[in-house]
């Protein structure tokens, strides 16, 4: 366990390197989560020898006033074998073997910082010394607590000093270590009035009481350290150091120790109490405690930092990448961003996102309408069409038909469709702009540099006005292209009816009366309705072809090629990016590589325990390697068929997961097993476990038992070992249309969490309903591949349960006990018993009677005994089943009817044993025809059960490939076996049951 101190000194040396000294700021500290022991005490109580006795050194700055301006972080590490010496994080590769010349350069070290003025600095001083006199120990010596200011100090050090050290024992990772002089009244003591502010129970605070030895002749501290006059968690340690008299004779500090034992064990008062004071007693016991707070805490601490890491990677990602030193650098982060921009334009365009339908609403709705408004019977009044035929014919009237009337007519009413046509172009036109600025607003790249985001949005804005030019241009073409040349053979077919009652003769030469020209007036009006017809479909066409295809093949064409000839110092101006958002990446950065480096360091440590311990196992004798592998067997057995509930893991969850009351436990499908609660304010506190490897868990909650539609959980560990939990929403089917960090869970301030143990991934999250959550249909799915970019791969399999979260409400007497997880049980046990008889003991049974018949008698024992085992567990299968129906209501009749005829089939086989008749009887014959196909007819019933109940009980895909796996074995096996006794017959021929004497 003496590496877990180690492994809390590197990451206390990483957090100052990285900027991190636990001081409150918008940045996760890491520091603030590492168990610390804080030396706490006024000036002049001894707190520096307390130290000193407890390394065994003289290496502290001594003097008058605040001596200890910063806090100094002492690293203890115990070494066996080697000379004592010193090192500082600021010096990493000087040695100090002269313990004075670590007294000076901790003076001088605290003047670099806080000038040689008399004020005090928070950033601490890392010193570590190795010793073979020392426990591996780690403790913060704080700046003396003080009443009054002296020369040189500002008015306010008084508070200044009790600040700092407030804002180390105030968290609740840290042990205070509280001096206080014996000599002194108790009741003013500045280290106890302190911590009792902060720890006022006492929980995590060790009293030291120094100066015993010069306590006024006849009095004693033995009711304090004792206890009793005032109480602590932790019993009070009395220590007596060297006095000023000492140290100026260069006593040392091996003989200071020799004299702090003999003092405690002459002094009558104190014999009883001897064997725990002292310096080393202090420092062995702070060296005890301080390991195991760390080995308590470290689940949690690999919870937090995995959390942190997604935490500051999310914000990261948030506010992009650094910008390129580099020209080259620069552009390619230009084109990147441009690149992104477009492609959530395209998929506005192409309905991965909203927006691209209003462009068919302007074809589908707007365009008919307008077209629809078109006043084209005013148009072709008969007073217009009288105007427009007689001024077409001029002084010489027209001889059969008026044509160019008619063309006159026709070019009057399809000009009137130009405006409808322009309006659809600039419809058009308007959606684009609105979809380019949404997806400019929706490229998060964008938004870290202002002047890019303008520059991109007027390049695109130029883009679209140049194709609505194009567009309309086009359009506008189309009309023109109609009124220039008329369809004739439209007019051919029309009818040509002559008026009834009258003249034909007559309405030839009569070229101007009423009829006549009403009938130009309704051709005319059919042919214009044609041409609209036709251009209803073809401006369509010409928008999107001009407008909405340009767009999306060459928005910022022009912009990529202008790009291209702008130099460094010009592309630097495009990414303006404000200093806030560079220095706070910066920071993310560091405080991102000390979390990194934090998880890998204790990955480090646990890793090496594992491995110490894996080599403790001894090699097992070979007179014990049949009991082993009997042992290991039934153990695997028990686990498959046993409680999953049992499995404590409130050891790797932190609160509120961790000891959770009125929980429910349920293993549910496959190895998934639930464990959940619901308090009396509705909230439902989830765990999840399963066994895991790659890929990633999900659970998602369903209103139809349906995925579309659906908010799920989903947790996986990453490549590099990180742990992510997400809350996802299926809007569709595909991949992509799983949208991460969306969701309808109504999920709590409380953090998800997720972590692997023992083989097992485990998801918890808290929810919070407007009412108890009763019956709630639950989605349940894996996959073995990992996600990518947050995008989830199609899932293995997947299953949907009913669950009753009413069973775990804080208010209902429940328990993990419950009727559906002794189900489940019960479920397992009778597949497990059934897959082994039926499936592979019983039919190897069969293959033995087969084809080893030449193994006399051997063959015959085997098979007797493979199908005397088998039917046990067959018919204890059939009473674990029958025992389910009966207690569970459990109804599937098929599966029912095909166990019983099997049972029933195999148990006249079993007596049919008894009364087998003799080889040589003329009955015999008819006994192994009936034996032989009533067993084959009995295993055809139980394997085709087996794919029937492992189908009923929705076990998943790893218990049909499992038994496929099996069941393919048992027919290659007889497929080999019976090929060789095709092709061998006298291998496989049996020996009569007579002796037979060779020939001669």
């Amino acid at each position: 366990m003496e590496t877990l101190i180690d492994l809390i000194n590197r990451l206390q040396k990483a957090c100052t390197a990285l900027g991190d000294f636990g001081e409150q700021s918008s940045l996760p500290t890491l520091w603030d989560a590492l168990p610390t022991i804080a030396v706490v005490g006024g000036q002049s109580s001894g707190k520096s020898s307390v130290l000193e006795g407890v390394v065994g050194k003289d290496f502290l700055p001594r003097g008058s006033g605040i001596v200890t301006r910063r806090p100094l972080v002492l690293q203890l590490h115990r070494n066996e074998e080697g000379s004592e010496y010193a090192e500082f994080a600021h010096l990493p590769r000087k040695k100090f073997t002269d313990f004075a010349a670590v007294r000076k350069e901790i003076a001088d070290e605290t003047d670099r910082e806080t000038g040689r003025t008399k004020q005090i600095s928070s950033i601490p001083i890392y010193l570590s010394i190795y010793s073979p006199n020392v426990v591996n120990l780690t403790l913060i010596d704080l700046p003396g607590l003080t009443k009054v200011a002296v020369d040189g100090q500002s008015d306010n050090i008084v508070q200044d000093i009790e600040n700092l050290v407030r804002s180390y024992i105030e968290k609740p990772n840290c042990i205070i270590l509280a001096v206080t002089p014996a000599n002194q009244d108790f009741a003013t003591s500045d280290a106890i009035k302190i911590s009792r502010e902060v720890d006022p129970k006492g929980k995590r605070t060790f009293g030291v009481l120094t100066k015993i030895d010069l306590m006024d002749q006849g009095t004693d501290a033995v009711d304090l350290l004792e206890g009793r006059s005032y109480k602590l968690k932790f019993p009070w340690i009395g220590v007596v150091n060297r006095s000023q008299a000492d140290i100026n004779k260069n006593v040392d500090m091996i003989s200071a120790r020799r004299r702090e034992r003999e003092y405690f064990t002459n002094t009558p008062e104190y014999g009883h109490l001897g064997n725990r004071m002292g310096s080393e007693h202090l420092g062995k016991v702070l060296s005890n405690h301080l390991e195991s707070v760390i080995k308590s805490r470290i689940p949690g601490l690999q919870s937090l930092i995995s959390r942190t890491i997604i935490d500051l990677e999310t914000d990261l990602s948030r506010l992009g990448k650094p910008i390129a030193v580099d020209a080259g650098g620069k552009l390619f982060t230009i084109m990147e961003i441009c690149r992104a921009f477009d492609q959530n334009f395209k998929e506005h365009l192409d309905g991965v996102r909203p927006g691209g339908e209003k462009v068919y609403g302007v074809f589908d709705n707007q365009l008919p309408a307008a077209l629809k408004r078109l006043q084209f019977d005013k148009q072709l009044s008969m007073d217009n069409v009288r105007k427009s035929i007689t001024e077409a014919d001029g002084y010489q009237p027209h001889l059969i038909a008026p044509e160019q009337g008619y063309r006159r007519l026709i070019e009057s009413a399809l000009i009137t469709i130009k405006p409808p046509a322009e309006s659809v172009v600039d419809a058009v036109h308007g959606i684009l702009k609105d979809l380019v600025h949404k997806s400019i607003n929706e490229t998060t790249e964008l938004k870290q540099y202002p002047s890019l985001k303008v520059e991109v949005m007027n390049a695109a804005y130029e883009s679209l006005d140049r194709m609505r030019i194009e567009s309309k241009r086009a359009t506008l073409q189309l009309v023109d292209m109609e009124s220039s040349y008329v369809t004739v053979d439209f007019f051919r077919k029309l009818p040509q009816d002559i008026e009834k009652g009258g003249n034909p003769t007559h309405s030839i030469f009569d070229r101007y009366n009423d009829a006549y020209l009403r009938r130009i007036g309704s051709n005319v009006l059919s042919y214009v309705h044609m041409v609209v017809g036709t251009l209803r479909h073809s401006i369509p066409k010409s928008v999107v072809y001009c407008q909405v295809r340009e767009a999306k093949r060459s928005l910022l064409d022009r912009f990529f090629t202008e790009l291209g000839a702008k130099e460094g110092s010009q592309l630097g101006k495009l990414l303006d990016e404000d200093p806030v958002i560079t220095q706070r990446r910066q920071k993310i950065g560091k405080r991102l590589e000390l979390y990194r480096a934090a998880q890998s360091e204790i990955d480090a440590v646990l890793a090496s325990f594992f491995a110490r311990d894996s080599l403790q196992f001894e090699m097992i004798p070979g007179s014990r390697f049949w009991f082993m592998v009997v042992f290991v067997f039934v153990v695997a057995v028990s686990l498959v068929v046993g409680d999953e509930c049992n499995e404590d893991i409130n050891a790797v969850l932190p609160l509120p997961y961790a000891n959770m009351t009125h929980v429910v436990c349920k293993p549910i499908w496959n190895s998934y097993v639930i464990r959940y609660s619901q308090s009396k304010d509705n909230v439902v506190t989830i765990i999840l476990s399963a066994t895991y490897t790659t890929g990633y868990v999900a659970m998602g909650f369903s209103k139809d038992g349906m995925m579309l539609n659906s908010s799920a959980m989903v947790g996986w560990i990453t490549r590099k070992g990180n742990p992510v939990i997400k809350q996802y929403y299926a809007e569709g089917f595909s991949p992509s249309q799983v949208k991460h960090d969306k969701g309808e869970l109504p999920l709590t301030s409380i953090p998800p969490f997720v972590t692997v143990y023992g083989g097992k991934i485990h998801l918890a999250y808290q929810l919070q309903y407007p009412s108890q959550l009763k019956t709630q249909p639950i989605l349940l799915a894996f996959a073995s591949k990992y996600p990518e970019h947050h995008l989830l791969s199609v899932h293995d399999d997947k299953t949907t349960i009913l669950l009753d979260f009413s069973k775990g409400y804080s208010g209902s007497r429940s328990n993990s006990r419950t009727p559906s997880n002794n189900l489940h049980r019960s479920k397992t046990t009778h597949g497990a018993l059934g897959l082994l008889g039926w499936g592979i003991i019983l039919p190897y049974g069969a293959i033995v009677a087969r084809y080893f018949k030449h193994k006399e008698p051997l063959w015959y024992y085997l098979h007797v005994i493979f199908q005397f085992i088998g039917f046990i567990f067959a018919v204890a299968a059939g009473f674990v089943g029958l025992n389910m129906y009966n207690k569970f209501k459990f109804h599937a009749p098929t599966h029912k009817g095909f166990g019983i005829t099997a049972i029933v089939l195999s148990v006249l086989q079993v007596l049919a044993f008894f009364i087998r008749p003799e080889k040589d009887s003329k009955h015999r014959k008819y006994w192994n025809w009936y034996h032989h196909y009533v067993g084959r007819i009995a295993l055809f019933f139980g394997c085709l059960n087996i794919f029937l109940g492992i189908q009923l009980a929705d076990a998943g895909s790893s218990w049909k490939i499992g038994y496929g796996f099996v069941l393919a074995s048992i027919i290659l096996t007889s497929i080999v076996l019976e090929v060789l006794k095709l092709k061998t017959p006298n291998k496989f021929s049996t020996n009569p049951p007579f002796p037979m004497d060779s020939v001669h």
